[in-house]
């Protein structure tokens, strides 16, 4: 009888593989050490105001060393559509991966990614391990302390003695329901002072806020001032898991003398701290030098997570020709 080879399974290689919603909605809801950026809804409304520009794009990356996880993410058409690249950060927010991996699959998903788009740019999740320390830094707070502990920590820079004097003065803080168009408004006041102080940019059409004001997960407060209904100050803040996030809290100029931040910032990381929450992040300040200081004066620490790029020869040529 002739002898019979019995061959060994092949090595499972690294995939990627695209996925339903569903399917990514499940996986984000499953990992514990999830945030606001990484569930399909924060991808849809990039696709849903620019509708021709975005388009959610998740994949599953499957490994060798056990990973079996989700990497959310959308595409961004450039070049009137001749190009497209895969982001993981649409906002200038940060990404990371959901589910079973290693600090391996971070490195092997920038290559899988450069083989099915021209190029991609994407955020680690500063709440995981991912091999590096290249990259930008979010402000949080460990709200996992003692009451006494965590007004000591905040109060780093007098900020319980702003806030109660604004309270003084007549200002409360009240979730908000009545729509985005008054958020708008304060968004264009203090844009307009950005531009005018930095430079910086930042343009969120009226649209943007509204679908964002009616997602899960998105609560909205307003500070007013006696009576008066018009917020001088508003904060969106979104939630998920142990997480909630600061994202865009404003005020008006003609305000600021009262202290409506810190009067806000002051009972809402109290409030988030009773309802149970481990991390209260002042989210990326996008290297503007007095944002990361008034964080700083409530006491956070810098978590940082790197940033990922790449891009083929042939989109850095046309980049570099186009400006793009």
């Amino acid at each position: 009888m002739a002898d019979r080879t019995i061959p060994f399974p092949k090595p499972l290689s690294w995939q990627l593989q695209p996925i339903s919603r569903d399917e990514w909605l499940a996986a984000w809801l499953a990992d514990p050490e999830r945030t606001r950026f990484g569930h399909p809804d924060w991808h849809g409304l990039f696709a849903e105001t620019w509708p021709d520009v975005f388009t959610p794009c998740a994949y599953r990356i499957i490994g060798p060393d056990g990973t079996d996880a989700v990497l959310p993410g959308c595409t961004r058409r450039l070049l009137k559509g001749l190009a497209a690249e895969w982001t993981g950060s649409p906002g200038h927010t940060y990404g990371g991966l959901i589910g079973t991996h290693t600090v391996q699959t971070y490195r092997e998903a920038q290559s899988l990614l450069l083989g099915k788009h021209a190029s991609y740019v994407w955020n680690g999740n500063p709440f995981q391990k991912s091999g590096s320390i290249m990259g930008d830094f979010t402000q949080v707070l460990d709200l996992k302390v003692s009451d006494e502990e965590l007004d000591r920590t905040i109060d780093h820079y007098k900020n319980l003695y702003f806030a109660r004097r604004a309270e003084r003065q007549g200002l409360r803080l009240d979730r908000w329901t009545d729509g985005a168009q008054a958020y708008d408004a304060i968004y264009h006041d203090a844009r307009n002072r950005w531009e005018s102080a930095t430079g910086a940019r930042n343009e969120y059409p009226g649209a943007f806020f509204r679908a964002l004001f009616d997602r899960e997960g998105t609560e909205v407060w307003a500070v007013r001032q006696g009576t008066d209904p018009h917020p001088l100050a508003m904060g969106v803040f979104l939630t998920a898991g142990s997480h909630v996030v600061s994202w865009l809290t404003l005020a008006r100029k003609k305000s600021l003398e009262l202290r409506p931040y810190q009067f806000l910032y002051v009972n809402l990381i109290r409030h988030y701290k009773a309802e149970g929450y481990r991390w209260f992040d002042f989210n990326p300040s996008g290297g503007l030098g007095g944002v990361i200081e008034f964080k700083s004066r409530f006491g956070t620490k810098r978590l940082f997570y790197p940033t990922y790029r790449g891009q083929r020869a042939w989109m850095r040529l046309l980049r570099t020709v186009r400006r793009v």
